[in-house]
């Protein structure tokens, strides 16, 4: 079905690729602190070199504790958008008033194509204008179109939408009637979609606690190592 759409976890490819390169750089960070701790000589930690590894211990606290308030942000997401698909099966699920969808057909392009994460938000029929991009139930409740507003008609009162994909000769054969709409386009991310189908599955969803698992120990590690810095700093101050 042209424009077709499935709801995905509320997650973002960009905040993953981001995380993902931290996490390693802050693992690479805290092994080169332990190697060195053993070696460092008391004159050193007088100089300026120490205030550089001081701040350097205070960052790696700061990384660890963004990627893993990053981590549990994409799992709550993750885990409340599961849960109301399962709820509300006849529903698109939302987050903060957000539905995520992956396109599945190239209908929209090059607005959007297949494969691509957008995000629909919340909007009534009244809000709506010709050339907006709105989400929409087809009538049988199975599925989700993404398409472009052409021509806005009314029938006893109500509004109702004509809709055509941007790369379709042919406008859709059905009117959109206010009880179908989901919401109305307001960005996506090109390529998403493979990785929230993975983050959205069983193994996606062990991975990401993994995931939280390892930021948190690296946070915790990164605490300790600072906080025992700014205590030899302060025993070598006593001792001068």
């Amino acid at each position: 079905m042209s424009g077709g759409t499935n709801a995905g976890a509320f997650v973002f490819q960009v905040l993953i690729a981001l995380t993902a390169s931290a996490i390693g750089a802050l693992v690479k960070m805290v092994i080169a602190k332990l190697k060195s701790k053993q070696s460092k000589s008391i004159e050193a930690t007088k100089g300026k070199p120490q205030g550089k590894k001081q701040r350097f211990s205070l960052w790696s606290v700061i990384i660890a504790g963004a990627i893993a308030a990053v981590g549990f942000f994409i799992s709550f997401a993750n885990f409340t958008l599961i849960a109301k698909s399962y709820r509300y099966p006849d529903q698109v699920p939302t987050f903060m008033g957000v539905a995520p969808l992956i396109v599945l057909s190239n209908s929209m392009a090059p607005t959007f194509e297949n494969n691509d994460l957008i995000f629909i938000k919340k909007a009534s029929a009244e809000e709506l204008n010709v050339y907006d991009i709105i989400a929409f139930r087809t009538i049988d409740g199975y599925n989700t179109v993404t398409h472009r507003i052409i021509e806005i008609g009314e029938e006893d009162g109500t509004r109702l939408f004509f809709t055509k994909g941007d790369a379709n000769t042919a406008a859709d054969p059905e009117a959109v009637y206010a009880d179908q709409l989901v919401g109305k386009y307001c960005r996506h991310i090109g390529s998403a979609g493979a990785s929230i189908i993975f983050l959205s599955s069983p193994i996606g969803n062990i991975f990401l606690m993994l995931f939280n698992a390892s930021t948190l120990s690296i946070l915790f590690v990164s605490i300790l190592i600072y906080f025992s810095k700014r205590k030899q700093k302060r025993n070598e101050q006593i001792a001068c």
